[in-house]
């Protein structure tokens, strides 16, 4: 009888739900911690402002931010619940096209008659590969009151 108890209650945590010793649960529990870990550490790496410059370009990334706006509802009691916020995200499509600038060759996106914003060649062309990354924004490509052209770019 006792063995019989302990194969209904000392189940394995993942499917298929196996009677497991206690050290094998033990095993298997870490495992889990370590999944979580690394799972956790890949975020915060993600969502680092230098995450571009370490990683391999899967990074945290706003598109176009604003000043103005947050990126998040400040009050967590009115924020949209997931399957919400998933019908209302609305996916952007556009074709870059190629710039060189200074000898360095861009990807260019036309907001505007007068303004183009400049996007990292590779992490665009990785873009196009795989629709979980974003390309980088690295500056705009404006022509100005007087007719200048001038390149702004995010960070010297």
């Amino acid at each position: 009888d006792a063995a019989i108890e302990l194969k209904k209650k000392d189940l394995s945590k993942s499917l298929p739900q196996m009677p497991l010793t206690s050290d094998q649960y033990l095993y298997e529990i870490s495992e889990i911690k370590g999944i979580l870990s690394s799972q956790l550490t890949d975020m915060i790496k993600e969502s680092a402002f230098d995450c571009y410059i370490y990683s391999n370009g899967k990074c945290l990334n706003f598109g176009n931010p604003s000043s103005t706006a947050f990126s998040y509802v400040p009050d967590f009691s009115e924020e949209q619940t997931d399957v919400i916020a998933k019908t209302n995200k609305e996916e952007v499509i556009w074709v870059g096209k190629p710039i060189t600038i200074s000898g360095v060759t861009y990807v260019y996106r036309r907001m505007d008659k007068n303004v183009l914003n400049l996007y990292d060649k590779d992490s665009y062309l990785a873009a196009q590969k795989d629709p979980s990354l974003k390309p980088v924004l690295l500056g705009t490509y404006r022509v100005n009151d007087r007719g200048e052209k001038v390149v702004e770019f995010l960070v010297n």
